[in-house]
């Protein structure tokens, strides 16, 4: 009725049409007492918005305090924004956070994903390609983490050369967080790959750690330079995961594949046994992700025979190692490096058994100090 009336501006646009409907040639019969009740609350709220008007543009009101004020990218203030913190957030998200007059900031407890990203073999690109070609080569990298980050609701926090940082769940609310930092890091493994062909090498391999736990978030910087910001202890277990990438010449490293589904949407392996500062008393399973049995847009599962492609060897010899059966898990793992020579995760579990550390219930290394691929002779 009031649409109809023409009165929606609660500022007092329509004050004529709202305080006398009659003229717009309506009949109100007394018949209808639910209209006049309807007009007489009408009139109260208008009565009400206009006192609140008049209270929001007295320049003495004492306001509530805010901080930092959201200004979307395109807006006016865009430009002042950009030159205080960094773009960050999900798509139809307002991207940047401005500093207003107080300067309080609040950190907040989350348990969230985090993803760290490293490009392997980066310095010998930088010493092969001319200027102008690494900075395409590197902006198509940036472009593609950023891109795969974004496309499944994550917040891209900062970049240092080949170094990127992402996270799930601080900034927004994201259910499966973890399971979208895994599509994410599946994502930028691929485009790396296709980078490599547009470059017709193999020059780039992708380093991807990726962990789940508790984390503060919020607002963090000195006077002039503020971002939205992640720290904590699934901070450094995702960069600790990305570094033991580089020992196993893996491409992406998780330490929990039994959390939101993970374990049925990805092939994963297990590959390792680690202890972690944060994680106090406890053994860590770190699993390689290998691929997804779904890839983005396509309806049709990928369990056609064979489902999976980690060789059956290993998966037996993991199994006898879990059970303690030591000799005959070597044996197995002797046999699958006869036809894989380079495996990563393999010459690990064998460096283990070698030093006698491969014990059941117990730890193969720290993830802060992994033997180096020397040791492994990768």
């Amino acid at each position: 009725v009031m649409d109809r009336l023409g009165c929606m501006d609660l500022t007092g646009a329509h004050t004529g049409l709202a305080a006398n409907p009659m003229a717009l040639g309506l009949p109100l019969p007394r018949s209808w007492p639910w209209l006049s009740e309807l007009l007489d609350l009408w009139n109260g709220c208008r009565a009400t918005a206009g006192k609140l008007q008049a209270h929001h543009d007295d320049p003495t009101t004492q306001r509530w305090p805010n901080p930092y004020t959201l200004v979307e990218p395109d807006g006016p203030a865009a430009g002042v924004a950009q030159s205080h913190l960094l773009p960050h957030g999900p798509p139809g998200q307002a991207s940047f956070l401005m500093p207003d007059s107080s300067p309080t900031h609040t950190l907040t407890s989350k348990t969230c994903s985090v993803l760290y990203c490293s490009l392997g073999g980066f310095g010998a690109l930088v010493e092969r390609l001319s200027p102008e070609k690494l900075l395409e080569a590197h902006g198509q990298y940036i472009q593609a983490v950023g891109d795969a980050i974004r496309r499944h609701r994550g917040t891209l926090h900062h970049l240092v050369g080949d170094v990127v940082m992402g996270s799930w769940n601080g900034q927004v609310f994201v259910p499966s967080h973890y399971l979208q930092a895994c599509k994410a890091g599946m994502g930028v493994h691929r485009s790396v790959m296709a980078i490599n062909g547009a470059l017709n090498c193999k020059a780039l391999t992708v380093h991807i750690g990726i962990s789940k736990g508790p984390v503060l978030v919020g607002i963090m910087g000195g006077t002039h330079t503020k971002a939205l910001s992640i720290v904590g202890p699934a901070v450094h277990l995702a960069r600790d995961l990305m570094k033991l990438n580089g020992t196993l010449g893996t491409s992406v490293l998780v330490h929990d594949i039994y959390s939101h589904d993970i374990f049925f949407q990805f092939e994963t392996r297990l590959v390792d046994w680690v202890t972690h500062r944060h994680w106090e008393g406890q053994i860590l399973t770190v699993h390689e992700v290998r691929r997804p049995f779904v890839e983005d847009g396509d309806d049709l599962w990928m369990y056609t025979s064979p489902c999976r492609s980690v060789p059956k060897p290993y998966l037996d010899a993991i199994h006898y190692l879990r059970e303690g059966h030591l000799q005959q898990g070597k044996d197995l793992l002797l046999a699958y490096m006869q036809e894989y020579p380079a495996d990563g995760p393999a010459k690990l579990l064998l460096w283990a058994l070698k030093r006698g550390c491969l014990v059941q219930g117990k730890a193969i290394h720290s993830l802060e100090s992994p033997p180096g691929p020397q040791d492994l002779n990768l």
